[in-house]
Formats: structure tokens, C-alpha cells, sequence
């Protein structure tokens, strides 16, 4: 999958842009997708778990969901 994103919405500590424009379901699929990428590569390969939250915002269920999705295809369990 390919897909163009603005990579100013990548900061210190978190991920910020606007919602459907930039932020999207797809691009939090390649980012849950990339971060399991990333922590394999850091450790153990197999029976990796890790924890996703959500805060209030009306969007948060689908971009969480999408995000859990890149890191269930990719071999990674969550704690939702």
C-alpha cells in the first residue's frame, strides 16, 4: 500500500493534523504496521503485546481501530 501523507504531522511526542485530511484510517493502519516493524526489531518476534488507548474525540474509535488493525495483520497483540 502506498500512500501520501504531510510528515509535519509527526512531532516530538505525538501525531497531530487534521482529521480526514491528514489523519486517515489508512495512514493509521501503515503507522500500526511500521511501530510492530519497529519493536520486532527491538526485541522478541513472537507474543508481542502491547496497549492502545483512546481519548473522547468523536474520530478515536476509527483511527484506534485502524491502528490495532496495522498491528493485528502484523503478528502484534493488543490490550484495548
Amino acid at each position: 500500500m502506498q500512500i501520501r501523507f504531510n510528515d509535519i504531522i509527526f512531532g516530538k511526542n505525538d501525531i497531530r493534523g487534521r482529521v480526514k485530511e491528514d489523519l486517515t484510517p489508512e495512514l493509521y493502519t501503515l503507522i500500526g504496521k511500521a511501530y510492530a516493524a519497529f519493536i520486532k526489531e527491538k526485541g522478541e518476534a513472537e507474543n508481542i503485546w502491547v496497549s492502545v488507548g483512546m481519548d473522547a474525540r468523536g474520530h478515536s474509535p476509527e483511527m484506534t481501530a485502524a491502528l490495532i488493525k496495522g498491528l493485528n495483520e502484523s503478528g502484534i497483540n493488543v490490550y484495548d
